[in-house]
């Protein structure tokens, strides 16, 4: 149809079209005609919403514009299709926010613990494990919340380390 739209009005720079693959992803919608559907009616709160994977929401959830670029540039153009997991999108922004996060840890599954012996001590854990970033102070006591998984192990290997605290024994029972 192009070609005969052309001969009939003597187009003779005709262009050129660049067909390449449609970028998905495995566990999330890119369609922004959805989206918008979806905001419409309510479901979504925004382009900022976490579910639109716009870049405002990507901007939103902390991901660095450099970050983006080099997804984009790691995935290239090509004829094919790409579905893509978000597990390299999540790699690649880590690597490019290690140096400038502070770590921070919670408890989700907690396990009470007492250490027989132990009064009230002091424990200071570094902000970042490479960089001098300073430390924080925890004033602890005998007894203690831990990670039910490190509670199992604990039970399992009858002696574990509680990293930036110290060593500690299993009792039955206890």
């Amino acid at each position: 149809m192009e070609t005969w739209f052309w001969n009939v009005f003597g187009i003779e720079e005709r262009p050129e079209f660049i067909h390449h693959g449609l970028l998905s992803l495995e566990s999330g919608t890119l369609s922004k005609s959805t989206a918008r559907r979806k905001m419409q009616r309510g479901e979504l709160e925004g382009w900022e919403d976490p579910r639109t994977w716009s870049i405002q929401s990507l901007k939103k959830r902390g991901f660095k514009p450099a970050s983006i670029r080099q997804f984009i540039r790691e995935l290239g153009v090509s004829l094919a299709d790409n579905k893509m997991p978000l597990k390299i999108l999540y790699s690649i922004n880590r690597s490019n926010i290690d140096d400038e996060s502070n770590r921070y840890a919670c408890i989700l599954n907690a396990k009470a613990i007492t250490i027989e012996g132990k009064d009230a001590f002091k424990t200071e854990v570094p902000k970042h494990p490479t960089l001098n970033r300073g430390t924080r102070t925890f004033t602890m006591g005998p007894n203690l919340l831990i990670e039910q998984k490190d509670y199992e192990t604990l039970q399992a290997k009858r002696k574990i380390r509680l990293q930036h605290l110290c060593n500690i024994e299993y009792e039955d029972g206890t």
